[in-house]
Order: C-alpha cells, then structure tokens, then sequence
C-alpha cells in the first residue's frame, strides 16, 4: 500500500470530482461529500488497474493492490455522546483494516465490489471495528481544519444569540412600573425573541463569510494559473 500526493503537470483520473454520490461502477463517492473552498469534493474510491485507490483531501492519494484486499466491510455504529459513525474500509486476509473512509457512502456497494472482483460487502452494525493491518491508512474524508470551523461556527452563532437575547431582556427595565408582573413576561418574549433573532443574524453572517473566503480561494486559484 501507497500513498502518493498530486503534483503540477502529472495526469491522474479526475482526482478533484465535480460532486455527486456515485461515478459507475468502478467509483465510489460518498453521498453527502464535503466540498473545500473551491467546491471541490475530490473523497472517492477508485478501480485503477490492478489498484484500488481512495483519494482524499489535501491531494492525497492511497494506493492498495487488489490483490492484498480480501473484502469490502461497512460499519455503523451508534454513538450516544457525538452521533453515529460510519464508513467503508478495504480488509486484508486477515480482516484486517487496510484502509478507512468515514461516511456514508453510495448504496451501489454491491456493483463496486463486482467491479473490484470482491465478493459481497461485509456489514458490522454497532460492533467493534476490525484490526488494523501494517500499514493502515485513514483517507481524509473533510478538509483540514473543518474541526475548528465548525467549533468556530458554534461559537459565533451562541454569541451572537446571547448578544440579542441580553438585548432583548434589556427593554424590561424601558417599562414602567405599573406594569407589574407583565413586565417579566414580556422579558421572557423579548429574551426568546432575541435569541431567534441573533440565531438567525449569526447564521447569515456565517454564510456570508464562507462565501467571501470562497471567492477568495478563487480569485487566488485563478491568479496563480494566469
């Protein structure tokens, strides 16, 4: 098994996809694939020749010979504290994990493994994952980084909610007196309002953001080439 990384000028088969949950028989992509800042979504599994390739962010490119690959497993597992987990991963002789790709996958398993000369997929449903082979190789399913976007995104969205929700709370002492009792009611709407509101602000702000990064990467992508 090998891994090889992309280089300027060197031809490889569609390496960076265009999306989509499936590429024939002989190509497997995941069903939600994630995109980069160019929109690319280059995570699938390939039959090249005697190889079985799986592509991943960051250019990489890992390389297994069909011949050391016995099956096919798929694995999906509950989890109670970060949601399911599931993916593919190419087994050894041993069923043993040669290589891992997180995901859900295209349901077309049966006709890649046709493709491949694999029998039918193995399926482990909430069991302990197989061993790991000498070698064993995770693909990079998610840009680099997306770990932290996605921390980063949270953490904007709730400040900004608490913001308008403070906000909001903030108008109960606009109101008089003889309001009474009214006056906590109307904190309580005006607190819940704010936190929609500021939900919602946070959210756009978020995708008007990745949109400029977006742009961006383009406008740098394309300066390189001219």
């Amino acid at each position: 098994m090998g891994t090889e990384r992309a280089k300027k000028g060197h031809h490889r088969t569609n390496p960076q996809g265009d999306g989509g949950s499936g590429g024939g028989a002989g190509e497997l992509r995941p069903q939600r694939p994630a995109r980069d800042l160019l929109d690319r979504t280059p995570v699938r599994l390939r039959v090249e020749g005697d190889l079985l390739v799986g592509y991943g962010f960051g250019d990489q490119r890992v390389t297994v010979p069909r011949s050391s690959v016995k099956a096919l497993g798929h694995y999906y597992r509950r989890r109670y504290r970060s949601g399911p987990s599931e993916g593919l991963v190419l087994l050894d002789g041993e069923d043993r994990m040669l290589l891992r790709a997180k995901g859900a996958w295209s349901a077309d398993l049966v006709a890649f493994c046709g493709r491949a000369g694999l029998p039918r997929p193995q399926r482990r449903d909430g069991a302990r994952l197989w061993r790991r082979a000498p070698g064993y190789r995770r693909l990079r399913t998610s840009p680099r980084g997306a770990g932290l976007a996605a921390a980063v995104i949270v953490v904007v969205v709730l400040a900004v909610s608490m913001l308008c929700g403070m906000a909001g709370l903030s108008l109960i002492w606009l109101l008089p007196a003889s309001f009474g009792p009214l006056r906590l009611l109307v904190g309580g709407v005006a607190l819940l309002g704010g936190v929609v509101v500021g939900a919602a602000l946070g959210g756009k702000a978020v995708a008007r953001a990745t949109q400029v990064l977006k742009w961006a990467a383009r406008s740098v992508t394309r300066s390189g080439r001219a």
